[in-house]
């Protein structure tokens, strides 16, 4: 029903899905705005009902860095961890992908039709919309920043 379809709209999503438009661009930011979905609490700044999440991303050389913040508040609601899908934009291949250090691998985009585990990182190549996405699978605390390092092909 049209009811259920609106809850769900309501539900704050597990998996935060960013998209980013890198192109020539050797910088940029943005951010994600989160409220419970039902009250208007928002609008008293006295309370904790919404929370933001920052990112940016800058491009030197070859190497494209993605920071996304640890989230500006928590509510009854929001979740403390989540899962995240980030989709860069006009840039050339990556030859490597590191999360906060580490090292995540490389799924070739056909694979991906087919599914995965589900709990491993990861990130592929759309080549037909110039765009590398990540899949960070494990979840991360969502009071906590993280990094990505990217290594772009020539």
């Amino acid at each position: 029903s049209s009811r259920e379809r609106i809850g769900r709209a309501q539900r704050i999503p597990e998996t935060l899905l960013l998209y980013t438009l890198i192109g020539g661009s050797s910088k940029g930011s943005g951010y994600v705005y989160e409220d419970d979905g039902i009250t208007i609490e928002y609008q008293d700044s006295s309370r904790a009902t919404s929370a933001v999440t920052y990112f940016n991303y800058t491009v030197s050389d070859n190497t494209l860095q993605f920071s996304v913040s640890a989230a500006s508040s928590v509510f009854s609601t929001f979740p403390l961890i989540r899962t995240y899908e980030i989709h860069l934009r006009g840039v050339f291949p990556a030859t490597s992908v590191l999360l906060n250090g580490v090292t995540i691998p490389f799924e070739p985009f056909n694979e991906l039709i087919h599914g995965q585990d589900g709990i491993t990182n990861g990130y592929t190549y759309d080549g037909s919309k110039l765009s590398i996405i990540i899949y960070i699978r494990q979840s991360i605390s969502t009071l906590q920043s993280f990094e990505i390092q990217i290594e772009l092909l020539d």
